[in-house]
């Protein structure tokens, strides 16, 4: 019940945003050194700048909180992903679940960067 009402919530108010899952490509023996590859998706997301006050520990100035329901994902976020804002590119920091009752309901992905 509460994930269907995040789902609703983000569906009705958040934007459509690129996301890039990041995997380690091929391997070459020449350079000792794997190739990343990408898969993207798109998906709708809650986004919004840190306040000065909750600028602490993990979280620094320029960093974006992504808030993405877990129903419209096949996956969980993790580190080194990437996000696209407003043609920004943006690195996947940490991911916080919330699981209130069975299952989960919303992704709170911390992002940081911003380089076009």
């Amino acid at each position: 019940m509460i994930a269907t009402r995040v789902q609703a919530l983000i569906g009705v108010a958040g934007e459509t945003i690129p996301y890039k899952r990041v995997t380690h490509g091929s391997y070459s023996t020449a350079t000792l050194q794997s190739t990343p590859s990408l898969q993207s998706y798109t998906m709708k997301a809650g986004v919004r700048q840190y306040r000065a006050r909750e600028i602490a520990g993990l979280v620094q100035q320029g960093d974006r909180e992504v808030r993405v329901a877990a129903a419209d994902l096949s996956f969980v976020p993790r580190p080194n992903d990437q996000v696209v804002i407003g043609g920004e590119t943006y690195q996947v920091v940490s991911v916080t679940t919330r699981n209130p009752f069975v299952g989960a309901a919303i992704h709170i992905v911390l992002v940081r960067g911003g380089n076009g």
